[in-house]
């Protein structure tokens, strides 16, 4: 069994289903953003495209999530995962999964369920 870090232990990996597959992430850590705002500006206007639908951010944010699960995918793979439709609605795939990863690396709050 593979020894437990304090890194893996405060954020555990996660699993999304997506089709016949699952797919395992990682939330993502100030690390992670610091690397996405130097590649890409202002991580308060990456975040603010991704959630406007942005497909750039979209994938960078999927991708990152992922390949720190799998280290080894090819970013071209991960982003082959997914086709055009899977993040066209709110309750489409790479858009759940998008949700899930901002939720759990907490840049967004779950959304409130109605009693």
């Amino acid at each position: 069994m593979p020894r437990k870090t304090l890194t893996t232990l405060a954020n555990p990996p996660r699993e999304f289903k997506l089709r016949e597959q699952t797919i395992t992430w990682l939330p993502l850590t100030l690390r992670d953003l610091a690397d996405i705002e130097a590649k890409h500006g202002s991580i308060a206007d990456f975040f603010t495209r991704a959630v406007q639908g942005h497909i750039t951010p979209i994938l960078e944010i999927l991708t990152t999530a992922i390949r720190k699960a799998n280290p080894t995918l090819d970013p071209e793979h991960i982003a082959d995962l997914f086709s055009a439709g899977d993040i066209m609605s709110q309750n489409a795939p790479a858009a759940q999964l998008l949700q899930e990863i901002l939720e759990a690396s907490g840049l967004v709050t779950e959304p409130e369920k109605k009693e």
